[in-house]
């Protein structure tokens, strides 16, 4: 997975057994809707996890890698991020 958690801590994020997590990756059960928006609201692409395809909008593979990352950190690790893209981009 793209962002670096271990079996594990997806589960943990879901709020689901490290169990059931492995019964979804080895494809013996189908994820609950409810695991679907749990792991997507951590920034895991749902498109990519139910067919198999990254599906890109018009970004690049690492513009994407940055969205995800983001997407993976807590809401004051974005709100940094955030705030340098801004100096970033106002000094440019």
């Amino acid at each position: 997975m793209r962002l670096g958690l271990s079996q594990k801590q997806l589960a943990e994020l879901a709020g689901i057994q490290t169990n059931a997590q492995g019964h979804y990756e080895r494809d013996n059960r189908s994820p609950t809707v409810r695991y679907l928006h749990a792991i997507e609201s951590h920034g895991v692409d749902i498109t990519y996890v139910l067919s198999g395809k990254l599906v890109a909008h018009g970004i690049t593979e690492d513009e994407h890698s940055a969205i995800l990352c983001r997407r993976a950190l807590p809401e004051r690790g974005r709100k940094l991020i955030d705030e340098l893209l801004s100096m970033l981009t106002t000094q440019a």
